[in-house]
């Protein structure tokens, strides 16, 4: 079984295994444990749970809340298979502009947890890809944001090349934009 924490190249963004039970009838597995997180010095209160179902080569992101709406988030495949990404977009990080990917699926135990201030988006690579995600603050449209899944200073190498986008999410700009979204933001 496999019950692990494993950390990426990014501080705090973390890939989290739990078991899976499977029998005759199918199978279990539980995503999230407060007690268990809390062990782990994870300290995150989920406080929102979602769901979403895309087909085949339907990309969702780059999205994030900026301050004092930013949300950290527990992501699980639960049907089908995603390419997940997380951008690191907190304005002090060495790791600044820099993303992870992991692929999720509801066949493996990962889940993608992922702390305030990074950009999260994903792409299906299955019909009927269902995600489930959990996150740790009030959905805030008015501080809505996010950087364009194509841009090419991130280096997502995307295993699609002509995906489904939304039009709101074609219209996100680019690293840089954000950059200097985010520090007029701050300035005010």
């Amino acid at each position: 079984m496999d019950d692990r924490i494993e950390e990426t190249a990014i501080d705090d963004l973390l890939v989290v295994h739990t078991p899976v039970y499977q029998d005759e009838r199918g199978q279990f597995q539980e995503i999230h444990s407060e007690e268990r997180f809390a062990s782990q010095d994870i300290p995150i209160d989920f406080e929102r749970t979602f769901y979403s179902q895309s087909d085949r080569d339907v990309l969702r992101g780059l999205h994030l809340q900026l301050p004092p709406f930013q949300e950290a988030k527990l992501v699980s495949c639960l049907h089908g298979k995603i390419f997940d990404v997380a951008v690191d977009l907190r304005p002090d990080s060495e790791t600044y502009g820099e993303a992870v990917t992991a692929c999720l699926s509801g066949t493996a135990t990962a889940s993608l947890c992922i702390p305030r201030g990074f950009a999260h988006g994903f792409v299906a690579l299955a019909d009927d890809s269902i995600v489930h995600y959990m996150s740790d603050n009030e959905y805030a449209p008015d501080h809505q944001s996010g950087i364009h899944w194509a841009d090419e200073s991130v280096g997502v190498d995307w295993p699609v090349t002509d995906p489904i986008v939304s039009e709101k999410d074609q219209n996100l700009g680019s690293l840089a934009a954000f950059g200097q979204q985010f520090r007029s933001a701050d300035e005010k």
